[in-house]
């Protein structure tokens, strides 16, 4: 069955232009929001795990690699479709767990903010090797493979420092985001944002982390 002329233009557009936002598709071919996506979704897509989704293309366009990605310029796109679901396959198929700056550099975009949220999303674990944290896939024996394998694979991890015991990635990583989201904080305002965010964090704490870190912060005034 044929489909409507200009579901069918939706789809014309893509062989001159393969990734395109619904902006430029609707200014292209001067038609409603509705009649793009309803062609789009007859047909197959995908939209961009970066750049706020914006962008999509046709589902036999994306040449994936052996990680499910595909590059168009800067804008990715994934067989697991959403950043959040891509982080977690990613975590859990790799042999030992990643880091926040490993997956950075394989999808091109700042993920640290959204790994810490699927930790207390509990769709992924967190442990910490020294300075880093290294995030694990939940279920337990997957998770105690990939972090034997991590440590097999750390030369250097016998002489890290391991993170105090008194605290856990769920805490140490809302407190970085935050400190690089509000620089000029004082410890003690850092302790009252991260409260009301629902993180226990209070201001001996945030001593003890910035500490760890070597990281100099004023006190309140």
């Amino acid at each position: 069955m044929p489909i409507p002329p200009q579901q069918a233009a939706v789809l014309d557009h893509f062989k001159h232009r393969p990734v395109s936002t619904m902006e430029q598709l609707r200014s292209a071919l001067d038609i409603s929001h509705m009649t793009v996506f309803r062609a789009l979704k007859q047909h197959g897509y995908f939209s961009s795990f970066n750049h706020n989704a914006r962008y999509y293309t046709l589902r036999e366009t994306p040449r994936f690699d052996a990680s499910g990605l595909w590059f168009y310029r800067s804008i990715g796109f994934s067989q697991h479709r959403t950043l959040p679901d891509t982080l977690v396959a990613l975590v859990h198929d790799s042999l030992a767990g990643c880091t926040s700056a490993e997956l950075t550099r394989l999808l091109r975009t700042p993920v640290t903010n959204l790994l810490t949220l699927l930790i207390r999303q509990q769709r992924l674990a967190g442990r910490c090797l020294g300075r880093a944290v290294v995030y694990l896939a939940l279920p337990p024996q997957r998770q105690e493979e990939q972090w034997l394998r991590r440590h097999k694979d750390s030369d250097a991890c016998a002489s890290h420092a391991a993170l105090p015991a008194t605290l856990s990635p769920t805490t140490v990583l809302p407190l970085l985001a935050e400190l690089i989201r509000s620089p000029e904080d004082s410890m003690d305002q850092l302790a009252r944002t991260l409260r009301r965010q629902g993180v226990p964090m209070d201001l001996p704490d945030v001593q003890e982390i910035l500490t760890f870190y070597k990281l100099e912060k004023k006190e309140a005034h």
